[in-house]
């Protein structure tokens, strides 16, 4: 366990210090005829750039890419909720899939808590049962409300939703294995090491396209 530990830390370093030296992304190009509209929702702190391995896969199989980025992620998670509202609205996306990694799975459960503007909903190492882990980050908002007795993962932990799929590493070093089960979702757990490597595993890319085409 200890060595999975060492692993899982250097693995998302050297993806991490790989996004840095990367390209900004852009929402795909794609004009004509789309499959679907599929939403990529970045965790705390992140960039689309943590999305570059996925959205490519994503549109080699003809889907249409949107990366919303939210300001201040540190503030209230309603209020990025809100962001993502606009943007679907700006955009005029409508009927889409949400894809959230991390605190985006609870940005897009939040979004679909409030809205019916989302067919499928689909989280990656998310912490859907909340976390603590305000002693790393005590004075941030946006971490204080997933734990799991504040009301906001409460409220969530009722929602029920027909299509949704939470997608969890075997190891992850941030988020609780446990935490990522939700009672309304159908839980896929991947043979995979660290919290952000799920983001860059061909096995998640296609589980991603199975739930999509389902």
């Amino acid at each position: 366990m200890q060595f999975q530990k060492m692993l899982s830390f250097f693995v998302d370093i050297f993806y991490i210090i790989l996004l840095l030296f990367s390209k900004p992304l852009k929402d795909s190009n794609i004009k004509q005829n789309p499959l679907q509209n599929v939403v990529l929702i970045p965790g705390f702190h992140a960039t689309p750039k943590m999305f570059k391995s996925l959205k490519k896969h994503l549109e080699k199989n003809s889907y249409k890419v949107y990366l919303p980025y939210f300001q201040r992620q540190h503030s209230d998670i309603n209020k990025m909720t809100s962001q993502l509202k606009a943007y679907l609205k700006k955009n005029k996306i409508k009927n889409c899939i949400l894809i959230g990694h991390s605190l985006g799975g609870i940005i897009a459960l939040n979004f679909a808590y409030k809205n019916q503007n989302a067919i499928k909903i689909i989280t990656i190492g998310t912490p859907l049962k909340g976390a603590t882990l305000e002693k790393f980050t005590p004075n941030i908002t946006s971490i204080k409300q997933l734990n799991p007795n504040k009301q906001l993962i409460k409220q969530l932990s009722n929602i029920k939703i027909k299509q949704f799929y939470s997608i969890a590493s075997s190891y992850d070093e941030i988020v609780p294995f446990n935490s990522t089960k939700h009672k309304s979702a159908e839980h896929i757990t991947i043979n995979s090491i660290g919290h952000l490597r799920l983001l860059f595993d061909k096995k998640v890319f296609n589980t991603i396209t199975k739930i999509i085409k389902t």
